[in-house]
Order: structure tokens, then sequence, then C-alpha cells
């Protein structure tokens, strides 16, 4: 007596960590550089290097480059900057998580922070907002509901779920070459901006077709001019992904994880070639449907079940979403009023999600340094929060499904409305998905033995049976060695009923052994 077995790829563990990471450092102001008289801005951009999972924890490593700019002593129109480069380690609890579990890693700045020790030496800090999203899979034999053999009783469901199928980090090195519209060669870099956004995603057999577009800002003076130079840059990737094939519902993050530039004179001004780095993850879902075998019985001989408990995923893949942040940031008494705005850096971070049942509820904060120069011609900066809220539409009802949401800066832009105010806008984006992770019984084998009969002596030939309203005809059947469909028949039964009603039913003994 055999069933038809066949391979199925399921979910043994599932689980999204958010956490996060505080890092500091003292910076030593380089002997090339004068006496620290005002800091303008400090910026942090993280590069994670590995995350791997080890017994109950996943650990991440890498490094944090902080850019610091100041004033110096002597000019309080000239702006200088430092690069500091350090590196983080940090490990977080992550209950059944092993070195066979597959993550996919997130990392955001949401917070920077400095503190003036000194002329020469300040402190630094940044708060590296940690995801990972971790799968383990395995490929188990199922005994399939088709093809069911006629002799032994059995139930079968059909599921319909989802497979990851392909999940790879990578790093897409990209560069371009701008022309600052400048004629002196003594050009000066203070700081370069990148804001990608991924506009498209193809996948073909084992390659993705990634493509985009990655807003610029320069911050530079040239023969002691500051200004910002604003443009987009178009990429077009092909990403070596095995497995990723047509069709696949593809989950997508993308992060700059570092960036530099050169300067170059030429004939039409300074030529300054710009280089960066997106980390990005694909992770790619097939969908399936699968009849298993529910349960399996002889009401005749001795046999035996091997079973275990699986999980099947549900994906729902959300569009992404995107909202503009506007405020108005006024200044205090205290702070000298605006002559000209030179620069506007920005920065989001989520601070919580949570689902009702029309769609994803994302609550963050957006936090902006304006630097400008006052009526006195001295350089002062500005940091403003602004909350925000996003409802991103999905089609999930189900209040159950783990959220795995990020948030990026797609671009950003300052207006001056007057001498002590400045209106700020910010475009952020916001990928989802939705996982329900749905727990079955998987039966994987099923063996009858025929020379050990059920011993049915002690069975009375018919018993009456007194049921509660709905109790199930396939459990009293089992309980009783008997079938269904003998129970529906000597009861008169509708032959399509599965459960019973409130009245009593006669239980025959089952006379073939």
């Amino acid at each position: 007596m055999e069933f038809t077995k066949s391979p199925v790829s399921v979910c043994e563990y599932k689980k999204t960590l958010r956490t996060k990471t505080n890092l500091e450092a003292d910076v030593i102001v380089p002997d090339t550089r004068p006496d620290i008289v005002r800091v303008l801005n400090v910026k942090a951009l993280a590069d994670v290097n590995e995350c791997y999972m080890r017994k109950d924890k996943v650990i991440f490593s890498g490094k944090t480059k902080f850019t610091i700019l100041y004033v110096g002593e002597g000019d309080m129109n000239k702006i200088y900057s430092i690069e500091y480069s350090l590196p983080f380690n940090h490990q977080a609890d992550m209950p059944g998580a092993d070195e066979n579990t597959v993550p996919r890693s997130l990392c955001n700045v949401s917070d920077t922070s400095f503190d003036v020790r000194n002329s020469r030496k300040l402190s630094v800090g940044a708060t590296l907002d940690l995801c990972v999203d971790a799968y383990r899979g395995s490929d188990i034999d199922a005994i399939s509901g088709t093809g069911e053999n006629s002799d032994i009783p059995s139930k079968s469901k059909e599921y319909n779920f989802d497979i990851l199928v392909a999940s790879e980090n990578f790093e897409i090195n990209l560069s371009d070459s701008l022309t600052l519209p400048v004629t002196e060669d003594n050009c000066e870099i203070f700081d370069i901006d990148i804001r990608p956004d991924v506009s498209d995603i193809k996948t073909v057999n084992n390659k993705a077709i990634v493509k985009g577009n990655a807003n610029i800002s320069v911050f530079y003076s040239s023969d002691g001019e500051i200004s910002t130079y604003e443009t987009e840059s178009a990429f077009t990737e092909i990403v070596d992904i095995n497995a990723m094939q047509a069709q696949q519902s593809v989950i997508s993050s993308f992060e700059v994880a570092d960036s530099s530039c050169s300067t170059v004179p030429s004939d039409s001004g300074v030529r300054l070639d710009v280089d960066f780095k997106l980390k990005g993850n694909l992770s790619a879902y097939e969908n399936k449907d699968f009849i298993f075998a529910s349960d399996i019985y002889s009401p005749d001989y001795s046999y035996n079940v091997k079973s275990r408990k699986v999980h099947l995923l549900h994906i729902e893949k959300c569009n992404p979403f995107e909202t503009t942040v506007k405020d108005t940031i006024s200044l205090s008494n205290s702070d000298a009023q605006i002559s000209k705005i030179h620069y506007m850096d920005a920065m989001v971070s989520c601070l919580s999600v949570n689902k009702d049942e029309t769609c994803i509820n994302l609550k963050g904060n957006v936090e902006n340094v304006v630097i400008y120069t006052d009526e006195e011609n001295c350089l002062n900066r500005k940091k403003h929060t602004t909350p925000f809220e996003m409802q991103i539409p999905c089609l999930s009802k189900d209040l159950n499904s783990s959220i795995d949401a990020f948030v990026s800066l797609v671009s950003h832009s300052f207006a001056l409305a007057s001498s002590r105010e400045i209106q700020t806008r910010v475009v952020v984006k916001a990928n989802a998905k939705l996982t329900l992770m749905e727990e079955v019984n998987i039966i994987t084998d099923f063996s009858v033995d025929q020379t050990t009969p059920i011993r049915k002596n002690s069975q009375a030939g018919i018993v009456v049976f007194y049921p509660t309203k709905g109790t199930d005809i396939w459990a009293v059947a089992k309980k009783y060695n008997t079938t269904c469909e003998e129970i529906i028949k000597i009861n008169s039964l509708d032959p399509s009923c599965s459960t019973l009603g409130d009245k009593p039913v006669l239980i025959p003994k089952r006379q073939k052994s």
C-alpha cells in the first residue's frame, strides 16, 4: 500500500529583528587643519561588511565613515572638512537562529551627535538602525493528497504558499562625471550626498536588471564662494543571482554604503568624478500549489504515521510608497538671522510600524541640518526634527502578519521663507512586505503492517454515539476503526456532510479484518 511522495520546500524558521547600536569615537584635528571654532555638521555613512548567524545570535560587523564640517579659527566664513572611519561590531539575541539561517540585513543611520572637547578634539556619535530578515528553509518528501490509496482512508487539503528560491546580498559600484560651473581650479569639496532611487527591477534567467536614478548633491567652494551643485545620475546594472527567474515576486532593498570624489581641471570648469557604492539585497519568491495528505489511518491493521510541523509562507509585496514631508524651521531668539542658505543634510528613521485591516501604518522622523550664513557673514547650523506618518496600502487583512519595512530618502530641498524661517521638503520612500506563517502538520511517511490486524474483539457489534453539534465524522470513524462512508451509510446521512449534528448516531463494527 503506497502513497505518492513529492518533494516540497518549506520554511523551518522565519523572523525579523530590529536592533540599534550606538557608536562613539574621539577625533583629533589633523595638524594641517586649524583649531575648531564651530562644528557645522557631522554626517555618518554605515557599511555593513558582514552579517552572519551563530546559535541564537545575529552578528554584524562593518565600518562607519564620519564627515565633519566645521568653521576654523581665523576665518568665520571658511569651512574645513575631516573624514574619520570607525569599525563596529554588534550582536543581538535571535532565538532559534543558527549557522544555516540565511540573513537579509539592512542598515540605516538614524542620528548623529558631536561634542567639542577642546579646539583640537571632538567626540562624534551615530545611532545605527540594524534590521535582519532571517530565513531557514528545507526540502522534505511529503505524502501528497493526489494518487491516494483507495483501501486506506485519507484526508487531504490544498495549500497555496510562497517559497524563497533566491536571496543574495551584493554591491553595485557606480560612477559618474559632473562638471561644476566654476572656472577656477582651486575647487574644494566639503561633502557629497547620494540619494539612490531604484525605479525598476526586471528578472531573467539567473540575472536581475536594476534601473534607477541617484540624486547627487555636492557641497563645495571655489575661490571662497560656498555653493551647492545638484544633479541626477541614471544607472542600469545587471546582477548575477543564481535561481533568479522571470515571473518571480522580488523583494528588494538598497542603501548607500560609501562615496568618494576627485576633481580634475577642465576647459569648461572643474570635472568632478564621483564614485559610490550601493549595497543591495534581492529576495525572490515563487508561488506554489500543493495538495498535502493531512491525515491517514488504517481501520483494519496496525499502522505507523510519521509527520512534522512546518511553516508555509504567504508573502505580500507592497508597492513602493512615497510621501513628501514638509516643514518650516523657525529660528529661536538666540539664533543669528539668515542671510543665505548654503546646504541641507537630511536623514530618516523608522520609529514604529503596525498594521490595520487596510494598510501598514509607519511612523518616523526626518532630521534636517541646514548650514547658512548670518547677517554678520558667519557660518551657522540649524538642526530640526520633523515627525511623519505613512499609510501604505496593502491587500492582506490578516493582523498577524509580520511586517518588514524600510525607509529611505529620495531627495530633499529647502527655501528661505524669511530671515528667520526655512522651508524644507523631503521625499521619503518606503518599501514593505507582509509575511504570514501558517503552521501545518505534514505527513512524511505512512506504512501498514498487514500481518497485525487491529483487535476488535472488545468492540461491540454496534455503538450508539452521542455527538455534540459539529463533531467531525472523520475523528469518530478513526476512533472506532471504521470509515466515514460506513457511518454515513448506516445513518442515512448526506454523503457530502463532514460533521454530525446533536442526534445520536450508530457506529457499526467493521467486519473486514
